[in-house]
């Protein structure tokens, strides 16, 4: 008796803590699994192309108090995110600065495990500034990825984005000196640190940072933007599975490269990493109708992407949250700014008529459901709307039974029968 008693409690102990590493079935991370890069688009666990929206944090040598278990709840239930970057800055007080590099380790880890607790996507962000060339850490890259890779190897949730902005930033401040981070310069770090990936984890996305603060080379400060930087880019491609290219805007700032951008991701897959409404600096205003302009392109190719910054502070206008909000309940209004209130639309309210071609159940009864749930969704979106409620790939389910048409929605297809 004793012997069964023993063997009963281990396998509910085993039970137990294989349930408490899954993400919620009803979650971005629980409805989409596993993701991977199918020519431009980012695409789900049935190969189906989606749009994550998520936030940024800051950097957590400042503002520890925001990254939380509490935080990460607040964007999976009342935000409704979809994935969070966990921002590691390597100089600025942070990683290389610190004389425990463990304790940053473990403060990933900890995000890591919010994250899969509550179904969001865990982005590890190698949050390269100042040097902005990342091979003057390559070493210590090398040694944190070989670290992470290793880690979270067979975690469904995380990505990995391996150069925050690579830029001609040197030292602080140093905006406009001679030394150009070139893709050329940028190329050969991926080319050294995603095969350490590649060799531990051979198939988690990867997003590779683009130079002059990823913006693919089109936002050199004293050079007049064209379609030949992002096309050195195009040219000269890395050529791994499973990447993206990663670009960041400033709406307010960033104005005159939307054109060079639009017609970028035409051509190479990419992924925001890293926008807001407002520009990079502390003097910047608000441009909602500016951000509207992204947001609406970005939904329309299913580009994803996280906004910066979630974080407190009312002398920055691009942090999210009210001064002392870190501290109290993240999800209530009333502690957003601005740009939290802009922003918490935006991940919530995406345009509502963009026509697509779906795949729809020819069942009568179905196709009732169906047309109540399409209905529905285009007036109070659900929690997952950007990703597939297929319980198995289109391609699998009984062609008898598909039809086409257009309808609104942000899904390719419709959700199973409830």
């Amino acid at each position: 008796m004793v012997r069964y008693f023993k063997r009963a409690l281990l396998l509910l102990t085993v039970f137990t803590m294989v349930s408490l590493a899954q993400s919620p079935a009803q979650s971005p991370v629980g409805i989409n699994g596993k993701l991977s890069v199918a020519g431009l688009h980012l695409v789900n666990q049935y190969k189906q192309p989606i749009q994550l929206r998520g936030v940024s944090g800051h950097g957590a040598q400042w503002l520890m108090q925001c990254y939380t278990d509490n935080a990460v709840k607040a964007l999976a239930e009342s935000w409704k995110g979809d994935v969070f970057r966990i921002v590691l800055y390597i100089h600025e007080g942070g990683y290389l600065e610190s004389q425990n590099k463990d304790y940053w380790i473990n403060y990933i880890d900890k995000m890591v495990t919010a994250c899969e607790k509550y179904g969001l996507y865990a982005m590890i962000d190698w949050h390269v500034t100042k040097p902005g060339d990342p091979n003057l850490d390559l070493d210590a890259a090398k040694d944190f990825w070989q670290t992470i890779s290793q880690k979270y190897k067979d975690k469904k949730h995380v990505l990995y984005e391996i150069a925050n902005e690579p830029s001609e930033a040197n030292k602080s401040d140093d905006y406009l000196n001679k030394t150009i981070t070139t893709w050329e310069k940028v190329k050969a770090y991926a080319d050294i640190i995603i095969p350490i990936i590649r060799k531990n984890d051979p198939s988690t996305v990867i997003l590779v940072g683009t130079p002059s603060w990823s913006t693919l080379d089109i936002s050199r400060f004293s050079e007049i933007p064209s379609d030949a930087k992002w096309q050195k880019i195009r040219d000269n491609p890395l050529t791994y599975t499973n990447f993206m290219y990663v670009f960041h805007f400033y709406g307010d700032h960033h104005k005159y490269i939307y054109q060079f951008l639009t017609k970028a991701a035409d051509e190479l897959p990419v992924f925001c990493t890293e926008w807001n409404d407002a520009g990079p600096f502390q003097y910047s205003n608000h441009n909602k109708a500016e951000g509207q302009k992204w947001v609406n392109w970005m939904y329309a190719k299913k580009i994803s992407w996280c906004y910066f910054a979630f974080a407190q502070g009312n002398s920055y206008p691009q942090n999210t949250f009210n001064d002392g909000a870190c501290d109290q309940n993240m999800g209530v209004n009333g502690a957003l700014t601005e740009a939290g209130k802009n922003l918490k639309d935006w991940i919530n309210t995406p345009p509502k008529l963009l026509q697509i071609a779906c795949r729809c159940w020819a069942d009568a009864a179905l196709a009732a459901t169906a047309s109540k749930w399409w209905t529905e969704t285009a007036v109070t979106p659900p929690l997952h709307r950007r990703g597939s409620r297929l319980p198995q790939p289109v391609a699998a389910l009984p062609a008898a039974r598909l039809t086409t048409s257009t309808t609104t929605s942000r899904f390719s297809s419709i959700p199973a029968k409830p």
